[in-house]
């Protein structure tokens, strides 16, 4: 039985339409199942081999015969560019809004102050180092680039900045895009040849001249710097050009409102292989905190690394500014941690701190002068009363027993900084003259000066090593060789034991751990860690290597009792 069905002519056409898309789909199925494998190996060996052209660098020479390729180029190029583009008016915007911030010299002082670059005495005169109507062009100077030459206010500003703080003058320098001179130019500006106040260029000029004869015979010229400053009165004269007396550091700055100088710090450089010293600038100051001295000092060992002088040494007074300035240096002064030594700036080598061994004596003799007595580690107590009594014997006999002590050792307040009272106090004459009365003469009031005197003989005996400058000189005075390192060196270890034992009271804090800045104690140690892993290294300086004196000297100044200095 054959059923026919009846269907409408459309959908008689939708029908074989489908059955048309059915036989294809099925054609290419069974195509698909005799080549697939073979297929798609191929088009993903295609793949892998075909370069991607994401960006610029991808596109080669060649690529440019496609304009399909090209224009991808192009379209790269200009989408790089964009945001090229975008980040550079970025990179503007934040500068000018940097440069809106310190519009004016004040608001960049502030900033300087509140970043603790600058102390406030330094703000004062860097706001007087610009004239108030030079202000505006420093600031458009500042804010400009690409000019080689530099307006006298911007190179007094950019001396006066860099002169107080190092940290200062690169903030100033890298807010205004390097708009600031370069430091080797700064430490051109601030070399002078007319003796006016700065390091001085003929003495820098000597230098070098001295480092080329040495290189010649193959040497080295050894040196050590010495710093110190130098009170002045208070005194403004006219020399027939201009004022003197105001603050000068050497960066031409004439302003009547300047503060009036009270001091020089002064730079001397001492040589340790050789029989001269020189000196190589000053300052006139009117005080300098710790972090400008130091400041201070690393451009001096800069100037003089560059005439090819090495420096092995600085050498100061034990104040406490100076402690604080070695320690911005790189020091450390604590007994438990002692470190005397700093890397160069620009050598990295080790430079050796040294206190005054002068300076040093009279501190230790002010101490035990102000608190009247101290205690050993053995609990025996050293007093000043003991020296007092032998000067009221020796003035009531009218004899002398082989001391030099006079009414102005007992009355040292007249004369504080006279060394030469301080040494002759602290001497084995004065401990001998003790002893003698106490134990020959069996005086009542010398009982019990035992200790004393061994406070006195112990400081003598230092003294005398680290003021050693005589090669003929005999015993502790000799200097440091080969046949007496181990005496001294077994001496300087009994000093600092003894030292460290010292005592402000029976049951009291040990002198090293009070609270007096100025610690009579750094003789020893610093002696003491100076030696290296190598051994000892042997010099015979021709004059004081370690002392401040040849400063004192070079000025030919002396403190009177006035509080300030006169020829």
């Amino acid at each position: 039985m054959v059923i026919k069905l009846k269907c409408d002519p459309g959908e008689r056409e939708q029908c074989s339409l489908r059955n048309a898309k059915t036989t294809n789909w099925e054609r290419k199925s069974e195509a698909g199942t005799l080549t697939g494998a073979s297929a798609l190996k191929e088009r993903s060996v295609v793949s892998a081999n075909r370069k991607k052209f994401r960006y610029i660098g991808d596109f080669e020479e060649k690529d440019m015969e496609s304009p399909t390729k090209a224009r991808k180029l192009l379209s790269l190029a200009k989408s790089h560019n964009e945001i090229s583009r975008k980040k550079i008016q970025e990179l503007r915007r934040r500068n000018r809004s940097l440069v809106k911030k310190v519009l004016t010299l004040e608001e960049i002082i502030r900033k300087m102050k509140k970043k603790a670059l600058i102390s406030d005495s330094a703000g004062s005169v860097l706001k007087l180092s610009v004239p108030d109507g030079s202000c505006s062009k420093l600031l458009q100077r500042l804010q400009k680039n690409g000019c080689k030459e530099y307006p006298p206010e911007l190179r007094a500003f950019a001396l006066t900045l860099s002169f107080y703080s190092n940290k200062a003058y690169k903030y100033v320098r890298k807010v205004f895009l390097n708009a600031l001179p370069h430091h080797r130019t700064l430490r051109k500006w601030y070399k002078s040849i007319d003796g006016e106040p700065g390091f001085t260029s003929a003495a820098l000029s000597a230098l070098q001249m001295k480092a080329l004869d040495a290189s010649k015979n193959n040497k080295r010229v050894l040196c050590a710097l010495m710093v110190d400053e130098m009170s002045i009165k208070k005194h403004i004269e006219w020399d027939g050009k201009k004022f003197c007396g105001y603050v000068d550091l050497g960066t031409d700055i004439d302003d009547d409102q300047m503060p009036i100088a009270t001091q020089a710090y002064t730079f001397l450089l001492n040589s340790v292989n050789g029989n001269w010293k020189i000196p190589i600038g000053y300052f006139l100051i009117d005080g300098l905190d710790a972090n400008e001295r130091a400041n201070l000092i690393r451009k001096s060992l800069e100037m003089i690394h560059e005439t090819g002088i090495d420096v092995i040494s600085l050498t100061f007074d034990g104040t406490s500014v100076n402690l604080s300035t070695a320690h911005c240096l790189g020091c450390t002064f604590d007994s438990q941690s002692l470190k005397t030594s700093f890397k160069h700036p620009i050598s990295e080598k080790d430079i050796c701190v040294l206190l005054d061994p002068s300076h040093m004596m009279k501190l230790i003799r002010n101490t035990l002068a102000s608190k009247g007595s101290l205690f050993d580690g053995n609990g025996n107590i050293i007093k000043w009363d003991y020296i007092v009594s032998l000067h009221k014997i020796q003035h009531h006999e009218g004899l002398l027993l082989a001391t030099k002590l006079r009414t102005r050792h007992i009355e040292w307040k007249r004369e504080k900084m006279k060394v030469k009272l301080a040494t002759q106090v602290l001497s084995a004459s004065v401990a001998d003259a003790l002893l003698y009365l106490a134990n020959d003469l069996k005086l009542p009031e010398f009982k019990g000066c035992e200790a004393t005197a061994e406070f006195l003989k112990c400081f003598n005996t230092l003294f005398d090593i680290l003021n050693s400058r005589n090669i003929l000189s005999k015993g502790f005075k000799a200097p440091l060789q080969k046949f007496n390192t181990e005496k001294v060196f077994e001496f300087l270890a009994y000093a600092e034991n003894y030292i460290k034992g010292l005592k402000t009271g029976a049951n009291g804090v040990p002198i090293l751990s009070s609270p007096k800045h100025e610690k009579p104690m750094d003789c020893a140690e610093l002696q003491e860690n100076g030696v290296t892993k190598s051994g000892v290294y042997t010099i015979y300086p021709r004059n004081r290597l370690a002392s401040c004196q040849s400063i004192e000297i070079y000025c030919d100044m002396e403190t009177d009792g006035g509080g300030w200095t006169v020829r």
